[in-house]
C-alpha cells in the first residue's frame, strides 16, 4: 500500500487548496541506508548542495576540513588524537596526473576503481586511532569543480561496506597542498 502525504491550506474555516504528493524517497545514508554488505549503486543519484555530513563507525560526521595533497583527498572532522577525530581519505595513488579539475568518479559496488578509501576514527582507548582501508566493494560518486585561489570545490556521495554503514554525502572545498 502506497502512503500519500496530503497538504491542506485552510483559511476562514474553508479549504482553499488540497494537494496530494508522492512520498519522498529518503536520502541514502543514516537509518535508511542498506545493511552492511548490501550496497546500492548511487552513481546516478544527485548529491545535496550542503556541507558533507555522514557517519563514521556509527558516530555522526560533520566536515571541518578538506585537503587535496599528493593525489589524496581527505575529508576530516577533528584534529590530531581528539575524541571526535574522523576522516575519509580517498587515495587516487597519483593517477590522473594530479589534475582532478572537472573530473567525475563513479564507482559501483562490484567495481574495482583503483581508488583506495581509508576510514579513520578515534578508538576506544584515549589517544588511539583505528583505520580500515577499502580497495573495492564500496560505492561512490565524486565530482570536482574548477580550482580557484588554491581550493578545489567538490561533491561526494560515498558508502562503505563496514558493519556500521559509514557514509559521507555533500559538498566540500579542498585546500590544495
Amino acid at each position: 500500500m502506497k502512503k500519500q502525504i496530503i497538504t491542506l491550506i485552510v483559511a476562514a474555516s474553508a479549504v482553499i487548496h488540497a494537494q496530494v504528493a508522492e512520498p519522498q524517497k529518503p536520502v541514502a545514508g543514516g537509518d535508511k541506508a542498506p545493511a552492511a554488505g548490501q550496497l546500492v549503486d548511487i552513481s546516478a543519484q544527485a548529491i545535496p548542495d550542503k556541507p558533507v555530513t555522514g557517519k563514521v563507525h556509527g558516530k555522526e560526521f560533520k566536515i571541518e576540513e578538506a585537503t587535496l595533497e599528493d593525489g589524496c583527498l581527505t575529508l576530516r572532522q577533528g584534529e590530531g588524537f581528539s575524541s571526535h577525530l574522523a576522516s575519509f581519505e580517498i587515495d587516487f595513488r597519483g593517477k590522473y596526473g594530479g589534475n582532478y579539475e572537472g573530473k567525475t568518479f563513479a564507482v559501483k559496488p562490484d567495481q574495482k576503481a583503483g581508488i583506495d578509501i581509508t576510514l579513520a576514527y578515534s578508538g576506544e582507548k584515549k589517544g588511539s586511532i583505528q583505520t580500515k582501508t577499502y580497495l573495492g566493494n564500496y560505492t561512490m560518486k565524486l565530482e570536482f569543480g574548477t580550482a580557484k585561489d588554491g581550493k578545489l570545490p567538490g561533491k561526494i556521495h560515498l558508502h562503505l561496506p563496514d558493519e556500521t554503514r559509514s557514509f559521507a554525502v555533500g559538498t566540500f572545498e579542498a585546500e590544495i597542498k
